[in-house]
């Protein structure tokens, strides 16, 4: 297959890449000092951010966008994409799980079925906003298999929800957009998850109403993924 090839002057256009401020930050690891002047960037909603993101994606399309080729290429890559998929199944609480997607869904639907039952559509994130840009991430299942806790994910922000299996009933239990890694406590009763705080990843439970949090350990260290040991602690 040939090579699409950039529309006529597209590869001799001078580009002129937006800015990226600096700022003094400078971390002391251990008695070494590391700059990190573009620590900014990290916060992804701020303005200062969202800007210089806008500024690159106007760059980027505005030279796609002459590339003849584009919307060719975009035709056969949705037709070949454009077919059922499914994951392996996986039973929890009495009941199997899969997902899947039509083909073209921006995101993969998360279906569940009864033994003798049909299946039925469980939760579809392309329903959570408007774009179909929020996924679905990271299940984890309490034991009794009456509770679902999973991550939304839009863009680089991480949201906590829970979801009674039998009623429907949805929860959010995040207060930042930082939130991963959900794990249930043996008794059902805890939820263990992942979060930032002051630039370092650290561990948090909450109560499944989310009224009551607390940070589970204390160190200097950056802590992730939870695991609980075989006798729940």
């Amino acid at each position: 297959m040939a090579a699409a090839k950039p529309a006529k002057g597209a590869a001799d256009e001078h580009m002129t890449y937006p800015a990226p401020k600096t700022v003094e930050q400078v971390d002391d690891y251990h008695g070494t000092k590391v700059k990190d002047p573009y620590r900014w960037l990290e916060s992804l909603d701020s303005p200062d951010t969202r800007s210089w993101v806008e500024a690159e994606n106007k760059l980027t399309f505005g030279y796609l966008e002459k590339i003849p080729q584009r919307e060719k290429l975009q035709a056969r890559l949705t037709e070949l994409w454009n077919y059922e998929r499914y994951s392996p199944p996986f039973h929890e609480g009495g009941r199997y799980f899969y997902s899947k997607n039509d083909g073209l869904q921006n995101q993969n639907v998360l279906w569940r079925q009864l033994e003798g039952k049909p299946a039925e559509v469980f939760l579809d994130p392309n329903t959570l906003s408007s774009d179909g840009t929020t996924a679905l991430d990271q299940l984890s299942f309490s034991r009794d298999g009456k509770l679902l806790a999973y991550i939304t994910r839009q863009g680089n922000a991480f949201k906590l929800m829970t979801q009674d299996l039998e009623t429907g009933t949805v929860r959010g239990l995040s207060d930042t957009v930082d939130d991963e890694s959900p794990s249930f406590a043996p008794n059902g009763r805890l939820l263990v998850y992942a979060t930032r705080q002051q630039g370092r990843d650290v561990l948090m439970t909450t109560t499944l109403d989310g009224k009551i949090k607390a940070r589970l350990v204390s160190t200097t260290a950056d802590v992730r993924e939870p695991t609980w040991g075989p006798y729940g602690r």
